[in-house]
């Protein structure tokens, strides 16, 4: 069945030069893991990632208007925490807000630059 999910992508572009390439590259499987949860299981409509650099941090959030989850139980899912385990490398924090009829929202951020 094809479904149809309208996504909007706000990021500024000053990351290009910010971001090395091992970030780019984190930023990228989180991205494509996320949104495979997205694809398969939250049945969503709408999806928005933010991408932005604030106080020498970077922020991704990607937020689904999905059937959401029990956050306590499924971020214990092996997609989940290869997404921890890529941010944590990265000295960073990972945040997964979720509840039943609620959507998702997954929220990282970590340092620019690693000193």
């Amino acid at each position: 069945a094809f479904q149809q999910i309208e996504t909007r992508f706000q990021y500024d572009q000053n990351l290009d030069k910010l971001l090395s390439d091992d970030q780019k590259l984190m930023i990228f499987r989180i991205l494509q893991e996320q949104t495979n949860n997205i694809i398969k299981y939250a049945n969503a409509k709408n999806v928005l990632i933010t991408l932005k650099e604030e106080n020498s941090k970077i922020y991704l959030s990607i937020t689904d208007d999905g059937k959401g989850f029990d956050a306590s139980v499924q971020s214990k899912g092996i997609g989940f925490i290869n997404i921890y385990n890529r941010v944590d490398a990265f000295g960073g924090d990972m945040e997964l807000i979720s509840s039943p009829g609620e959507g998702c929202s997954l929220r990282i951020n970590f340092p620019l630059t690693l000193n």
